[in-house]
């Protein structure tokens, strides 16, 4: 059985590597916030301020650089959810996912992922799906996510863009765990109103 990447230590240092040396630009529009039209400030689970610096872990060490997730999902060319989540919570949520899930969604993007000619325009890389490489003027319904630090988007792990058909596809490889772990931090951060059910988090699982 193959190491769950999420546990490997190895794979977790080459990723630390390739965030910290990757091209980072200013965050695009599309990945602002539409509540505010200005980038994300505070992480939807705890309120951490994410474009301030965080403070050294150690008076000997330098200050550990505060990735966080942004992710939205349109439908129709509009926001209907959206949310940024800070490192500390998004990797104690993929923590409480099943090791199934983890390594099911690990393989499918292994497999499916479209590497782009590298682009320092964010607008490139959000122009179509990553797993099938359909154009974002063709979907209704798609969804998009990059990792930041403070003020600025990295480009390497991302942006991405993903079309409703792969989003849906990525989903059935969801266990049930993991599915109710999701559904109890969309209740815990989101209020949708009846009859939205369709546009709600709870169905979008892999924008973590």
């Amino acid at each position: 059985m193959e190491q769950d990447v999420y546990n490997d230590p190895e794979h977790q240092k080459r990723l630390e590597h390739a965030l910290e040396t990757a091209e980072r630009v200013e965050i695009p529009d599309l990945l602002h916030s539409e509540y505010s039209g200005a980038p994300f400030e505070r992480c939807v689970d705890c309120g951490v301020n994410l474009l301030l610096p965080h403070a050294p872990t150690a008076p000997d060490q330098p200050p550990p650089l505060g990735y966080y997730q942004i992710a939205k999902h349109f439908v129709d060319d509009e926001s209907v959810f959206e949310f940024a989540l800070c490192r500390v919570c998004s990797e104690e949520l993929q923590s409480e996912f099943s090791e199934k899930t983890r390594m099911a969604l690990f393989e499918f993007i292994r497999e499916r992922q479209s590497f782009m000619h590298f682009s320092f325009d964010p607008k490139v890389w959000l122009s179509c799906c990553r797993f099938c490489q359909k154009s974002r003027g063709e979907c209704r319904r798609f969804s998009i996510s990059g990792v930041c630090v403070q003020a600025s988007l990295i480009l390497g792990p991302g942006p991405v863009m993903v079309c409703e058909e792969c989003e849906l596809e990525c989903n059935e490889l969801i266990s049930e765990q993991t599915r109710k772990r999701w559904d109890r931090f969309v209740d815990d951060n989101f209020d949708f109103p009846p009859g939205v059910d369709s546009q709600s988090p709870s169905n979008h699982p892999i924008l973590i």
